[in-house]
């Protein structure tokens, strides 16, 4: 584990929700202090409090370890996918096309994604 990765990005994490130690604390059944040792890379945390970490925070255990690329940008796709989601299944015409003749309509669907592509 590369313990400075871990350290920055729980305190990081703990920033940008405007958390104390303390709360997080709370929130974890945690002392404020072994918390500070874990942002500040003097202790390391145990897998189970890694996995209870990355529950808190909504994140990967990946991504507080440093073994993949920035959650944010995951977070933020991730959301922008779920919104067309609903989008598509609140919308009758676009469920009654998809489902229509789903063969011969996810290939327009194909070929209109591979025409956005090549307009890039």
């Amino acid at each position: 584990m590369d313990n400075f990765v871990f350290s920055k990005r729980i305190k990081q994490l703990r920033a940008e929700k405007n958390l104390s130690l303390r709360e997080v604390g709370e929130g974890m059944d945690l002392s404020p202090a072994i918390l500070h040792y874990y942002e500040t890379g003097q202790k390391k945390p145990s897998f189970q409090t890694i996995m209870k970490l990355a529950k808190f925070y909504n994140v990967s255990i990946d991504y507080l370890l440093g073994m993949d690329y920035v959650e944010e940008n995951r977070s933020e796709l991730y959301l922008k996918e779920e919104t067309l989601l609903k989008m598509i299944r609140r919308s009758p015409i676009i469920t009654n096309f998809i489902f229509k003749d789903p063969r011969t309509n996810i290939n327009i669907i194909e070929e209109f994604i591979a025409k956005l592509e090549k307009d890039r």
